[in-house]
């Protein structure tokens, strides 16, 4: 619903809540905003991390800020600001300026940033290189690069169908592919998997179906599409390290020289390889280069803390699941040596968008911006604010309103 349906005389008649108007709606939230705000700023070390993300809707294009770091031993992950770019295009020092005008509101600086996370286009290459730090680049973004690349090898498979014969024989349709997202390929396999013996029994498309040895060639494409399809869950999991990451992707380089192109650690594609590499090495609990020592010293911090990695609920085998316990034994990190949480590199990013898609209803297309960003920062950070912090700011504009 929007802002405005609290000025609805029949949405207040069937509300038990005290009437409240539009107007005196947004002072409150832009009062709990400036709130959560403080509290942020209040937790937030001197050294930290960003990890941001651009989502677009209709005419704007908003860019949402994360802040990544530790805070008595749990890593903390607030929204900073979800806002459009005031100057309108998408250039790296546009998005440098936005990073800088971000971290003022919390009393910092972007000399204190120590890494960036985001996908590795050249764009956010460009803004990490002016910046000055390393960035840990999106782990699914290369994943599926390499994956496009061994599709490319892969002769284009077309499914006939008769939709409506078909249905008389089981309720799956065939899927097509999706030119955006790889996965869409390896469902549409998936399906064909299993209706094959249905549209055998429809006479107008069996002549259609692909031969014996096509089939045979598609049961093939098919289970390499599960690997990888093992290797794209795992790496979204919230557990995932950076080694975990580094040794699946050099087991898929050993299985798939093809697309090593882009999960390979010397990518050209990696903006900071000593730096992912020094961050794998440490969770592994080697030794370091002196390039890569260099590269995470400004993320040593002084107090010896343990932090165990959590523990994980027993899954179904398959190819990511068995190369895991290959690595070498997930030891305790030690916090006085590094702390940093780089390798969650995209884990956010469906649930911002989600989160965006569903504030920004068709029934709030006339949203400001301004109203858009205070509604989504205060959903995401809302272990921030509670009930109680809202009464007192309504005790406090009270009294100033006397």
């Amino acid at each position: 619903m929007p802002l405005s349906e609290v000025d609805n005389e029949t949405t207040r008649e069937m509300s038990m809540l005290l009437p409240i108007s539009s107007k005196i709606l947004k002072i409150y939230m832009e009062s709990t905003t400036r709130a959560v705000e403080r509290a942020i700023s209040k937790e937030m070390p001197r050294n930290f991390g960003l990890m941001f993300d651009g989502w677009s809707c209709m005419t704007e294009h908003y860019v949402g800020l994360f802040g990544v770091y530790w805070n008595e031993s749990v890593r903390k992950q607030p929204l900073l600001a979800l806002a459009p770019l005031e100057s309108g295009d998408q250039s790296a020092k546009s998005h440098r300026d936005f990073l800088e005008g971000v971290v003022g509101i919390y009393d910092q600086s972007v000399t204190s940033v120590r890494f960036l996370v985001r996908d590795n286009c050249n764009t956010n290459r460009a803004t990490t290189t002016q910046l000055g730090v390393p960035l840990v680049g999106c782990a699914s973004h290369r994943l599926n690069l390499a994956t496009g690349r061994f599709l490319s090898l892969v002769h284009a498979l077309l499914l006939h169908k008769n939709r409506l014969e078909l249905a008389r024989h089981t309720d799956l349709a065939p899927l097509r592919p999706n030119a955006k997202r790889w996965s869409s390929t390896y469902d549409m396999l998936e399906r064909y998997a299993r209706i094959r013996e249905d549209i055998k029994r429809i006479d107008v498309v069996f002549t259609l179906l692909p031969t014996t040895a096509q089939h045979q060639r598609i049961e093939g494409v098919l289970a390499d599409l599960r690997v990888l399809h093992s290797v794209s869950l795992k790496i979204q999991k919230d557990v995932i390290t950076m080694a975990s990451v580094r040794v699946l992707f050099d087991s898929l380089n050993e299985r798939y020289p093809c697309t090593k192109d882009h999960p390979h650690a010397s990518s050209k594609i990696v903006h900071s390889p000593a730096f992912k590499a020094a961050l794998a090495k440490i969770q592994q609990q080697k030794s370091l280069t002196a390039a890569e020592a260099k590269s995470v010293r400004l993320l040593r911090l002084d107090d010896e803390v343990s932090v165990r990695p959590a523990k994980r609920a027993r899954e179904a085998q398959d190819f990511a699941t068995e190369v895991l316990p290959r690595a070498a034994k997930e030891a305790t990190v030690s916090v006085g040596t590094l702390r940093t949480t780089g390798h969650y590199a995209r884990y956010h990013r469906p649930a911002t968008r989600a989160s965006c898609k569903l504030i920004m209803t068709p029934q709030r297309a006339s949203l400001l911006p301004v109203s858009f960003e205070m509604l989504a920062f205060l959903k995401v950070n809302r272990s921030y604010w509670d009930v109680n912090i809202v009464a007192g700011l309504c005790v406090q504009e009270g009294a100033q309103g006397d």
